[in-house]
């Protein structure tokens, strides 16, 4: 990958390294030596996704000892936020950065209204100032990153396109990694508007439903957003890249709903019960696919996720009673879980086909159904009496 300076991009707020001598530093380089300077280095992430530790327990970090041996203890945390490394190598790309009880309790700090605007959610790259070396692994196997200071979110539009090269996953890695695929075209298999928990936008929803019908109760945003709906798309997907294609089961993102809607928002008070109970909801479907379509004849889809190959018992292995002889009768599993962290366009005009929702609140819609969206909604403004 060409050589990317931190002093290249553009920051949210304009908060970042600016010193042309500063250079970026990978994950892996952090990874693997923990007397690495960094004095004068940055390191670039993309933030993956976020977890809510929901039922408080701790994590079993192994740390590196003075002697060079490893040791393990119990770590408390309230939540976790997985990133992407773009400068280091498929299957050692990640990393997690785990907040609160008192770790990593400033991460924001720099930015508040970005953390609960949207910011700094999925997707977003953030520049980590002077990073620590790696010392800490969580199960052994996903290395944490502290950051005593505030992360610099970078702005969309001064990312370079060199940073959206195609990163394939690394199918036989038994570590979380992450792939990029810049130019993909989406196969809508399934769509369907539920609600979510999520109630703010740093989240992102993603993974609200992650079996499609029990909705997680509670997600990892701070702050509760008022003004907009909690209706997401909960869809199926397939992604085809090229002569590689998998499908994406159950994906919510209040990002890629946002996408297919007039003015990118749900209207305050709209549920998904009245949208399903709505003429508008075949309207939704309909002009989704239309928007799907066009993007894919336009460009495509950059999008970015993450994989890890599973593990489960070992039939052979399995008692009479039913319990696993001991972990080590734990096998990889042989299929491989795709996830979707972000879905972008590549610039495709996809306008003329956004939903307009808040004409599922309109109990006269049905009434003018042989009619389009669009005309309905230019009819109604010219009848209403506060033009």
């Amino acid at each position: 990958m060409a050589r990317v300076l931190p002093s290249d991009l553009v920051y949210v707020k304009g908060d970042g390294p600016r010193s042309s001598s500063c250079r970026f530093v990978s994950l892996q380089e952090l990874e693997g030596d923990e007397g690495i300077v960094t004095l004068h280095k940055a390191c670039l992430l993309q933030i993956m996704y976020y977890r809510l530790n929901e039922s408080q327990g701790k994590a079993t970090v192994y740390s590196r000892s003075k002697q060079g041996s490893s040791s393990s203890g119990p770590v408390g945390y309230r939540r976790m936020v997985v990133c992407r490394c773009p400068f280091s190598p498929c299957g050692v790309n990640i990393c997690a950065v785990l907040i609160g009880k008192q770790r990593n309790h400033t991460l924001f700090d720099s930015n508040l209204p970005g953390r609960d605007d949207g910011t700094f959610s999925p997707g977003t790259y953030v520049v980590v100032v002077r990073p620590h070396s790696i010392n800490s692994w969580m199960g052994n196997s996903i290395p944490l990153l502290d950051v005593p200071v505030s992360w610099r979110a970078v702005s969309s539009q001064g990312i370079p396109s060199l940073l959206f090269q195609e990163v394939k996953p690394h199918e036989t890695s038994n570590r979380l990694h992450a792939f990029v695929f810049p130019k993909v075209k989406l196969e809508l298999l399934n769509l369907q508007l539920v609600k979510s928990n999520c109630v703010g936008a740093l989240c992102d929803s993603l993974e609200m439903l992650p079996d499609g019908s029990n909705s997680v109760t509670t997600c990892a945003c701070y702050h509760t957003i008022k003004r907009t709906g909690n209706v997401v798309l909960l869809v199926t997907l397939r992604v085809v890249n090229g002569n590689t294609q998998f499908i994406v089961r159950n994906f919510t993102s209040k990002k890629f709903t946002s996408m297919f809607l007039l003015n990118g928002a749900v209207p305050a008070g709209l549920s998904a019960s009245m949208i399903q109970n709505s003429a508008y909801e075949d309207v939704v479907v309909s002009n989704v696919e239309q928007c799907i379509q066009a993007v894919n004849e336009n460009g495509g889809f950059k999008v970015s996720g993450w994989i890890r190959r599973g593990f489960f018992v070992d039939e052979a292995a399995v008692t009479e009673s039913g319990a696993s002889k001991d972990a080590a009768d734990r096998v990889a599993s042989s299929d491989t879980t795709y996830h979707l962290s972000c879905v972008e366009t590549n610039g495709a005009d996809i306008s003329k086909f956004l939903s307009d929702l808040s004409l599922a609140m309109d109990d006269n819609f049905a009434d003018n159904s042989n009619e389009s969206p669009s005309q309905y909604g230019q009819a109604k403004k010219r009848k209403s009496p506060l033009k």
